[in-house]
């Protein structure tokens, strides 16, 4: 997933966090993470999780 310029995106991970990406920003994550030891994402840029 990733934002153009001069653009916010709001995207919810399957754990239910939603992050805000900010302008010129990416995020890449699974589609689930059920029996994940850890939960990575990879995010390029700005964003805000909650």
């Amino acid at each position: 997933m990733s934002t153009p310029a001069g653009s916010q995106f709001m995207v919810v991970l399957p754990d239910k966090t939603t992050v805000w990406l900010n302008a010129m920003s990416s995020l890449k994550f699974p589609v689930t993470f059920l029996n994940a030891a850890e939960r990575r994402i990879t995010l390029t840029g700005e964003a805000i999780f909650r």
